[in-house]
């Protein structure tokens, strides 16, 4: 295991956040779960490239919503647009081939593991409030796109 994910597992477990470990050829994935609106549990994944002092971190949360009404795509996706355009923060959002909503972070971790960290961290909050953005804007523009 590289240095970095070593560095990485104790804070995880210095913060008191558990997460699965599972060990691949060419990274280490950290998976959870999160309840969102007291309902909704969401998975989430953090993957990092093993590297001694380097490496590729990417942040995933999956199944945030899935678009039932194919009808709907253009209004989801100018939804979406404007999450990222204007209120994305670290995240952006995007459908998936299946029409799912994810949330994803990609960046290079090079020292401070702490802001990776914070990053997955706040990660709950930003989808939940962003997420509350989407359904809104979906809500008042429903019947209003051609």
């Amino acid at each position: 295991m590289s240095d970095l994910n070593q560095t990485f597992q104790q804070l995880l477990e210095d913060k008191g956040f558990p997460l699965k470990v599972k060990e691949e050829e060419d990274a280490i994935v950290y998976k959870g779960r999160l309840l969102l609106f007291e309902e909704h549990q969401v998975d989430f994944a953090l993957s990092m490239s093993k590297g001694a002092s380097e490496c590729i971190a990417q942040i995933v949360f999956n199944n945030l919503a899935t678009l039932a009404n194919e009808d709907e795509r253009s209004l989801w996706l100018q939804g979406l647009n404007l999450l990222n355009l204007h209120h994305g923060l670290y995240y952006y959002f995007a459908l998936n081939e299946e029409n799912r909503l994810f949330a994803r972070y990609v960046t290079r971790v090079s020292g401070d593991i702490e802001d990776l960290f914070y990053i997955l961290s706040k990660g709950g909050y930003i989808v939940e409030r962003s997420l509350t953005f989407l359904t809104d804007y979906i809500l008042n523009h429903k019947g209003t796109m051609k």
